[in-house]
């Protein structure tokens, strides 16, 4: 469905209201069950200087190009025998045999894991010093967190979309999550955490409002 020239996504919930998200130049609206579309259409319209702000404020969108941890690159797609992403100076070859969407997903995550054992052998002492452990690291990707913890059972999810930007954006997203294993909320103890261990916190937050 379009709205205003954006891709509009309605998913029906088991939830009391209209929620409206901006998600790489779509719109995605939960809504109650049975709501109708007229309904959600005043809604968006009620709306729209802020969604419109988000939408300008959103990059990465142009579908011939690729960022990885922060560096663009020009996307050049080849249809292949075998599943693979080089990159060779400023371009990024896809090549894939199938579904090219289905090799970069792939992509991300391969970078986000390699990447997210760097940072999480950086910070072994701290949660040593600290008293934090955790059971489990999930790299998925995401549509509506950066990253998620489920401090009952000290299981952590990271976002493999954070492998698109400068990589002091996924040592953040690490070092708030491990924060909320300690301080299962946003307590002020739960922000000195961060900013104890994380002094680029606010460059981080501003990359990563660009974007969701």
């Amino acid at each position: 469905m379009n709205y205003k020239g954006h891709e509009l996504i309605i998913t029906y919930k088991r939830i009391k209201r209209i929620n409206a998200r901006v998600r790489e130049g779509r719109i995605l609206v939960s809504a109650p069950y049975f709501t109708s579309e007229k309904i959600i259409l005043d809604f968006l319209d009620s709306n729209y200087s802020r969604i419109e702000k988000i939408l300008k404020n959103q990059v990465n969108l142009d579908p011939n190009v690729m960022y990885v941890w922060g560096n663009k690159y020009d996307k050049v797609l080849v249809q292949s025998a075998d599943d693979n992403v080089l990159l060779m100076g400023d371009i990024a070859y896809v090549f894939y045999k199938d579904n090219p969407d289905a090799v970069l997903d792939d992509f991300y995550a391969k970078e986000t894991i390699s990447k997210l054992n760097e940072v999480a052998r950086k910070y072994v002492d701290l949660m040593v010093k600290e008293n934090i452990m955790f059971n489990k690291i999930k790299v998925k990707k995401m549509t509506s967190r950066w990253g998620s913890c489920i401090c009952s059972k000290k299981n952590i999810s990271i976002n493999s979309n954070l492998a698109k930007y400068d990589p002091i954006c996924l040592e953040y997203v690490f070092c708030h999550e491990i924060a909320h294993i300690k301080y299962p909320n946003h307590s002020k103890s739960f922000h000195n955490f961060i900013y104890t261990y994380f002094k680029d916190e606010k460059i981080a937050k501003e990359i990563l409002k660009k974007h969701y």
